[in-house]
């Protein structure tokens, strides 16, 4: 419908002038029309523009779904001075109960969100610094996520928001505006990206009880139970393997992503962290399930009450094989028929120890009478070109909250990168290299964020650089080939289920243990939590401390390289893939914690057949009949 209407004033709101500018940005001339011609065409711009104007002039709507669930105190956020946050961990604190759950499924459960997620009244910070926000104020939402909201009603207390890595896009914890987010076991490395803050958070209670009572230790807070964090390409997933904890990424669209600020759409997954594989089960069921505006959901995805009862039918599971005598450490395993990925085994940087203690790990589901066989999917090591390469095109519209051509829920006022704000107190007169902020900047944002973030986070800077060079060098062309292929790896995968007649596939979830803290990366305390700014909900940048960096973009970018070689192939797949902590390894770049030996943990990745995360859920339990590997230390 070109022409819905045609304008009849008589005071055009386009003039030809105007819209032959907008046509020349666009590759378009207007001299090619007569006079009498192009004032038509103004005419016709014209009427355009009064659409545009009508619904500009609509106050914003939010789907009933999304508004802000009643609580029973008033929201009040805080950001935590650094005594109080020593890991970095926590990006805003609050204490949220709804005031009418409707069940008590998460009743007496405390939860932490990822700082991407949608919460009305918090920050919407996305780990990045407020300059890049209109006003150089972040975005606070008046809508709680689709997740936030069955979190609330199923009785949980959310607790804050976890510090995220800068615009979520880095597999370990050093990149937040805030500063790098230390690992609960060992302070100075990292705990894994970009669900960072969660992932200490929810690790933390095992740190306490392994030290034991009276044994202090630099974790200085009690952490949660839950979280929700992002995996993009790897993000709950690693986190979990760094810090010994539990982390699902669920089936692509079986859990609603509307609400939370994305990276590209076709990767984005939210899901359950906890320190049970019982406690992800009863998450997800919680959080799973259609909502009626993700467009990342489809017809495939089970309504909220056709929600698999996962735990309930672990349960079943366990209780019937309890009836079979099956339920020891040498019969658990009967009935699993497990894949051992044979090229995760084969990329670069792979750590030996690592690799033994995976296989260690996937031997004991033999030792408990599991199938256990070797299988090839050889495009698991074209999985990371193509993650890529299909990112690239769309991945900045998406960071920027343009809507997408799907009807979906494109946050109303969450705005990064829209313009370039006047920071107080900066100076006028300095060159862009001297200070990113100053008036040489103001005009051109992206080259704002290109100089914040170059020494910072090169994936994002790379990232900023690749797209116009892919444009460029191959227009659509090369973007379309790795759609084309992304279908092809599905398929991939799912013939390898079929024909080799498994339903889990395992494999290491990274190749190191968590490295450490690079010495140049360093969090500069800003405000020393004694001062008004810290509390002040009117402070424009509501920082208490904040990264300084003194790295190069390549020594920045070393210890990011290679660390989602075996996780970013299932964003793009889709297929369900959890890490459980399996064990421990010796770090390489230096001694680690005296409570644990000097070792750190390890996560096994168990991937499923789409909508199957209850196989996953069954394969750890039953691996843990044998032992957590959390108490094995």
């Amino acid at each position: 419908m070109s022409f819905p209407s045609l304008s009849t004033t008589s005071d055009p709101t386009i003039s030809p002038t105007e819209l032959s500018t907008a046509a020349n940005s666009a590759g378009i001339s207007l001299s090619s029309l007569s006079s009498p011609d192009a004032q038509t065409y103004a005419h016709f711009a014209s009427s355009f523009d009064t659409s545009c104007q009508t619904l500009l002039s609509l106050p914003p709507y939010t789907h009933p779904s999304l508004s802000a669930v009643p609580t029973t105190q008033p929201r009040h956020f805080l950001t935590p001075s650094p005594d109080r946050n020593p890991l970095n961990a926590w990006s805003q604190r609050c204490s949220l109960l709804a005031s009418s759950p409707v069940s008590s499924k998460l009743r007496g459960r405390t939860v932490a969100l990822k700082a991407n997620i949608g919460v009305a009244g918090a920050d919407l910070n996305v780990g990045t610094h407020p300059r890049f926000f209109p006003g150089g104020k972040f975005h606070v939402p008046t809508y709680d996520a689709t997740v936030v909201r069955r979190i609330l009603e199923a009785g949980a207390e959310i607790k804050g928001t976890g510090t995220c890595e800068n615009f979520s896009l880095c597999g370990v914890s050093l990149t937040a505006e805030t500063g790098a987010v230390g690992n609960a076991w060992q302070g100075s490395r990292a705990t894994g990206g970009s669900s960072s803050g969660c992932g200490t958070l929810v690790s933390l209670p095992d740190v306490v009880r392994t030290r034991g009572r009276g044994k202090a230790g630099d974790e200085g807070d009690e952490g949660v139970d839950l979280a929700m964090g992002g995996d993009q390409g790897g993000s709950i997933r690693l986190p979990a393997h760094f810090g010994g904890t539990y982390g699902l990424k669920p089936t692509f669209g079986l859990v609603p992503y509307t609400g939370i600020a994305g990276l590209f759409t076709a990767i984005d997954h939210t899901g359950p962290m906890a320190r049970s594989v019982r406690d992800v089960t009863v998450l997800l069921e919680v959080v799973a399930g259609a909502d009626g505006v993700d467009p990342r959901q489809g017809p495939w995805t089970p309504l909220r009450e056709n929600v698999p009862e996962y735990q309930a039918e672990v349960e079943k599971w366990v209780e019937e094989k309890k009836g079979k005598g099956e339920w020891d450490g040498t019969k658990a395993g009967t009935g699993l028929r497990i894949g051992v990925l044979k090229e995760a085994y084969e990329v670069a940087g792979l750590d030996d120890e690592m690799a033994k203690v995976t296989r260690e790990a996937i031997q004991r589901y033999k030792d408990m009478g599991a199938e256990v066989k070797e299988v090839s999917v050889p495009m698991h090591k074209l999985a990371p070109t193509l993650w890529s390469v299909c990112c690239r095109h769309g991945l900045l519209d998406c960071v920027m909250n343009r809507p997408s051509p799907m009807l979906g829920f494109p946050m109303p006022g969450f705005e990064p990168l829209a313009s370039r704000p006047s920071q107080p107190g900066t100076s006028t007169t300095a060159t862009a290299a001297e200070d990113p902020s100053s008036a040489a900047h103001k005009d051109n944002i992206m080259q704002d964020l290109f100089d914040y973030i170059s020494h910072l986070n090169p994936a994002i800077s790379n990232a900023l650089l690749n797209a116009p060079l892919m444009a460029q060098r191959y227009g659509p062309e090369v973007s379309r080939k790795a759609q084309m292929h992304i279908h092809e790896l599905t398929a991939a995968f799912d013939n390898m289920f079929a024909s080799e007649g498994i339903d889990l596939l395992v494999l290491p979830v990274s190749g190191k243990v968590a490295p450490t803290i690079p010495e140049g990366i360093t969090r500069e305390v800003v405000h020393d939590g004694t001062g008004p700014n810290v509390f002040d909900p009117n402070d424009p940048y509501k920082l208490s401390t904040k990264i300084h960096s003194t790295l190069t973009p390549g020594e920045a970018a070393k210890s990011m390289v290679g660390v989602t070689l075996n996780t970013a192939g299932f964003n793009l797949t889709g297929h369900p893939a959890m890490s459980f902590p399996c064990g421990w390894a010796t770090p390489k770049d230096g001694p680690g914690p005296e409570v644990t030996g000097g070792k750190m943990p390890v996560g096994l990745q168990v991937v499923g057949r789409k909508w199957r995360e209850v196989d996953i859920f069954k394969a750890v339990t039953a691996w843990e009949v044998k032992g957590r590997a959390m108490d094995q230390v």
